[in-house]
C-alpha cells in the first residue's frame, strides 16, 4: 500500500499523487463507507494547499469511491446490497466476454505465462503469514484477471477492466468482516486453473461460463455481508 512518506518522491502532478495515495487507502479499506474525509486534515497531512486535495477528491468521486455533498463535505461512498448485486452481475458479464476473447486471441506464450503466474501465486499464498494471506490472494486474483484482459487483446477491455476491479476491491474492502473472502479463496484458485485449461483447449464457451460462475460466486458471498 502506498505510504504517505513516499508521496514527495512519486512522479506526476501534485493532485495526481494525492489521488493515488487516497485511492490506495480506499481500496485497502483504510477509510470506511460513510466516513467523512476533511480536506483540511488531508491538506495538512500532505503539506499542501486545499486545491490539489479538492481536485483529487473530484477524480475519486468520478471513480465512484467518494460522494461530494454540498454543505457536508466528502464522504466515502457507501453502497446498498442491491447495488452490490447489480455491480457483480455486470462484472461477471464483463469478465465472461474477456475470457471468451482470451480463449480465441491469446498466444501460447501468454497462456504459459498465466499458468506460471498461478503456480507462483499459490506458492506465495501457501508460504505467506496468516495475516498476509488474504491481501496476497486479493493481489494475485486481480493480477490474474488483468492478465486475462491482456490476453483478450483489447485495449478497451483492459482500460475498463481496471476501473471495474478498482470498484470491486473497494466494495470487498468495505464488507463487514473478511471471512467470506478468505473462505472463497481455495475455490477461486481451482476455478482459475479450470479457466486456464479452457484457454489451452481454445474453448471460448467453456472459458466464458466458468468465468461467469467464478465472478457470480463473489456476488453470492457478498449478499449477506454488506
Amino acid at each position: 500500500m502506498t505510504d504517505v512518506n513516499e508521496f514527495a518522491s512519486t512522479a506526476g502532478t501534485l493532485s495526481g499523487r494525492i489521488y493515488a495515495v487516497i485511492k490506495d487507502r480506499l481500496l485497502h479499506g483504510v477509510y470506511k463507507p460513510g466516513q467523512r474525509l476533511p480536506i483540511e486534515t488531508l491538506a495538512q497531512e500532505f503539506g499542501v494547499s486545499k486545491q490539489p486535495v479538492r481536485e483529487a477528491f473530484r477524480a475519486l468521486s468520478a471513480d465512484g469511491l467518494l460522494d461530494i455533498k454540498p454543505q457536508i463535505g466528502s464522504i466515502v461512498a457507501a453502497y446498498s446490497p442491491k447495488e452490490f448485486a447489480l455491480f457483480y452481475r455486470v462484472l461477471a458479464g464483463y469478465e465472461r466476454a474477456a475470457a471468451e476473447a482470451a480463449a480465441v486471441n491469446a498466444t501460447d506464450e501468454q497462456i504459459n505465462q498465466l499458468r506460471a503466474f498461478l503456480h507462483g501465486a499459490e506458492s506465495r499464498q501457501l508460504h505467506a503469514n496468516p495475516t498476509d494471506q488474504l491481501p496476497e490472494f486479493r493481489r494475485s486474483n486481480r493480477e490474474f484477471h488483468a492478465m486475462v484482459h491482456a490476453m483478450a487483446n483489447s485495449r478497451l477491455l483492459t482500460i475498463q477492466g481496471q476501473r471495474l476491479w478498482d470498484l470491486s476491491d473497494f466494495l470487498l474492502s468495505s464488507l463487514q468482516g473478511q471471512d467470506g473472502v478468505r473462505a472463497l479463496a481455495p475455490k477461486q484458485h481451482d476455478e482459475h486453473w479450470e479457466i486456464i485449461e479452457a484457454f489451452e483447449s481454445r474453448d471460448p464457451e467453456r472459458a466464458g461460463l466458468i468465468m461467469l460462475e467464478h465472478v457470480n460466486r463473489i456476488a453470492e458471498m457478498t449478499a449477506h455481508r454488506v
